[in-house]
């Protein structure tokens, strides 16, 4: 048997599908207004995602240092806290230099003020701490508040219970609203592929008595599926770049109110067109196979 040109077999299905072209529109118009959704949500889920561990970075310790403690005392704490498996860094800052940033943010007519705090300098040292997870930052002021020379930890408690919290729901909902999403994309537009290649039982029926075989009238079919999964994806994908560009390039509004500002477009071009290609195409062909998938020759005598 003759194998087929991909040019030839890529026209007649085309032809097949203009010539069918209300089914072709509804099956189109289904996945295409599914996969916008689809790829609309997992945009605000990954930018959920940089949200939360943009929250994360922000969160950190600072451990005071008692006034009494000596250098090697300060030097040997340091040592203490960055053998933390939950830290990832840390920052040593001296009481002058603590007291410079505080009047630096005051700025210059108040600084007159509390110009005398430079010979009678009241603040302490202290370690900026970040922690690896912010599910392990309260842990880690507990063990740190308990070792020697320290006098006391600042993080913002209430705060940060708040953030583990939003960052936990935030992730478990959205994955979860992402699974239901997919899940209802592909019952939705499988449903309506399958009416569509029902509806054509006459069509499959010229075809076995002109000598076809089922096997390739579902390569058929399949191939059909991809076309439309294919072309159906290519239509979000264009408005979804567009408009995430569009919302980018007014970020500044965003900038100041999000930590972290909006993930750069340049870094969904190309995993967006990707899963939703292969979402669509996958679509496609698993919808107009279950269409014909009791399909016996029986069937049609």
């Amino acid at each position: 048997m003759r194998r087929e040109p991909f040019a030839e077999r890529a026209g007649s299905i085309m032809a097949e599908l203009i010539r069918n072209k209300w089914l072709t529109l509804a099956s189109t118009s289904a996945m295409t207004v599914t996969l916008f959704i689809v790829g609309a949500f997992a945009i605000l889920l990954v930018n959920g995602f940089h949200f939360t561990d943009a929250l994360e970075e922000k969160m950190e310790l600072r451990v005071f240092i008692a006034d009494e403690a000596v250098e090697m005392d300060k030097n040997l704490l340091q040592k203490q806290i960055i053998a933390f498996n939950s830290v990832k860094q840390i920052e040593y800052v001296t009481k002058e230099e603590a007291l410079e940033q505080f009047l630096s943010k005051i700025g210059e007519e108040e600084e007159d003020y509390f110009d005398a705090l430079r010979h009678d300098n009241p603040l302490n040292d202290f370690i900026i701490v970040n922690i690896k997870e912010l599910d392990s930052i309260k842990a880690a002021a507990e063990e740190i508040a308990a070792m020697a020379n320290v006098e006391k930890i600042s993080y913002g408690e209430e705060i940060a219970g708040k953030i583990v919290k939003a960052s936990g729901i935030v992730q478990n909902t959205g994955l979860l609203i992402g699974s239901f999403l997919i899940f209802a994309a592909i019952v939705l537009v499988t449903n309506t592929m399958k009416l569509t290649s029902a509806s054509r039982k006459e069509e499959r029926k010229v075809m076995l008595l002109l000598g076809a075989s089922i096997s390739s009238i579902r390569c058929h079919y399949a191939w059909e599926g991809l076309f439309i999964g294919f072309f159906s994806a290519l239509i979000p994908i264009v408005l979804l770049n567009y408009i995430y560009e569009r919302i980018y390039e007014s970020s500044y509004i965003f900038g100041n109110l999000l930590p972290g500002g909006l993930l750069s477009p340049q870094l969904f071009h190309f995993p967006l067109a990707c899963a939703l290609l292969l979402l669509g195409s996958l679509i496609g062909i698993g919808g107009s196979l279950a269409g014909i998938k009791n399909m016996g020759k029986d069937d049609y005598h």
